[in-house]
């Protein structure tokens, strides 16, 4: 780390505590000159592009980058960035970077572990959430390209209580040194710490943070003895911030388990606006919950979309249920698909069936206000429903049974049975 009076220079955000703030639209200085050089590759977005289309502008900076870097003189942070911003000349934020590496996206993750020590723990804390992890590093081409004529062999090793990762062990952070053999003589470069953008806070307090670590690095470190100096109160205050680690663990956990819990209830309100896969899946969750265990394909996925077995019916061996959603209205043709499900059920194993249409029409319209257009068919369909023994159930009666379930008044699979199997035409409530 370096001292109070180290040169920080920041390019590509702002920071009142640094020496000198560059934007990327910038003329660029030498950058051979500070102590530290924190950049933010996230700012480099397709507005700040057209600023360092100058190639020569890119490439003088690229170089002077990577030999301070090389010859042990500057230390290096880069905010990573889930995109490469490439401009005109093919030249992409990433190439300042003496270490490359590629990044890889993921859904949103919030669970940051990070080593013990970790100089930019601070700032980690801050990062509440992020979708991509880093991957594939390896030295910069223009390194070796540089250092060809004095035959040196290049090694890239990690820094000690740099990382941090997800609970899948991806990484989100890491610091490296290259190490370069030149025949009898070793010599290492300066470090480099590659850190997640962080969203939760302004970009220039975010900076800051990371400027405040090199800032307050001159302060003299406790010798060790120092920990078995007796000093009053102290033991007490420790005790205590251990006895609420062990209870924030405990709250976390109950966090995460409730958080798990609310997306699973969240699910059941696909039933009112998604169609397709989506749609589906609500369906097959809500008839879990309501006790249907044995809901499941029993043939192809094209042939329909959810089976149940009648345990309280004589009438019937199964319900096959035919999932549809629209922006206005379902089709006729999906009405009668329906039924020929059925009929196949029956001429193929000789079991008869139950055809139950589970629709949500008008998905896009605003629930309640709209139950009246969810449940619209015209006369002529009602007719062919009862004809056929079609049991048309719109999604949101299925929603309303799984909200009173969840309420503590649902009602039995029994009685759900009988009225799927006894319902002929527009089943509006269960």
């Amino acid at each position: 780390m370096a001292t109070s009076e180290a040169k920080i220079w920041v390019l590509g955000g702002k920071s009142p505590k640094a020496d000198l703030s560059i934007s990327w639209d910038a003329p660029f200085p030498n950058f051979a000159d500070p102590d530290i050089l924190i950049i933010n590759l996230d700012t480099m977005d397709d507005r700040a592009v057209p600023g360092v289309v100058d190639k020569t502008k890119f490439q003088r900076a690229m170089v002077d980058i990577n030999d301070k870097f090389m010859n042990g003189m500057g230390n290096i942070v880069l905010i990573t960035s889930p995109r490469s911003s490439t401009d005109v000349q093919n030249k992409s934020q990433y190439d300042l970077s003496p270490v490359r590496f590629s990044t890889v996206p993921v859904q949103e993750g919030r669970n940051i572990k990070f080593d013990a020590g970790h100089p930019f723990a601070e700032y980690l804390r801050k990062v509440k959430s992020f979708n991509f992890y880093l991957d594939n590093f390896d030295i910069s081409s223009e390194i070796p390209a540089t250092l060809k004529r004095a035959k040196a062999d290049l090694e890239l090793q990690k820094i000690p209580n740099h990382n941090a990762t997800d609970n899948a062990g991806h990484i989100l952070s890491i610091g490296y040194k290259i190490y370069a053999n030149h025949a009898a003589e070793k010599y290492e470069s300066s470090q480099l710490v590659l850190l997640p953008p962080c969203y939760d806070l302004p970009p220039n307090e975010a900076i800051d943070i990371i400027v405040d670590v090199f800032r307050n690095s001159a302060k003299e470190a406790p010798p060790d003895w120092l920990t078995d100096v007796p000093l009053e109160g102290l033991d007490q205050i420790l005790e205590g911030i251990d006895e609420l680690n062990a209870k924030k663990a405990e709250v976390e956990a109950q966090i995460s388990f409730q958080e798990k819990k609310k997306l699973e209830i969240a699910t059941h309100l696909r039933l009112l606006f998604t169609r397709g896969t989506q749609l589906e899946d609500a369906v097959y969750n809500a008839f879990k919950l309501l006790g249907f265990d044995d809901i499941q394909r029993i043939r192809e996925k094209a042939k329909e979309d959810w089976v149940f077995k009648f345990v309280n019916s004589t009438r019937y061996e199964y319900g096959i249920l035919e999932i549809k959603g629209a922006d206005s209205r379902t089709t006729r043709g999906q009405l009668t698909q329906c039924s020929k499900w059925a009929d196949e059920y029956f001429e193929t194993n000789n079991e008869v069936s139950k055809p139950i249409f589970v629709v949500n029409q008008h998905r896009s319209e605003k629930y309640p206000e709209s139950v009246d257009k969810r449940k619209e068919f015209d006369n002529k369909e009602l007719e062919y429903a009862k004809m056929k023994n079609i049991c048309i159930l719109p999604t949101f009666v299925l929603f309303e049974t799984v909200n009173a379930y969840l309420k503590g008044v649902g009602k039995s699979r029994a009685y759900l049975e009988k009225k799927l199997a006894e319902s002929s035409g527009l089943l509006d409530r269960l």
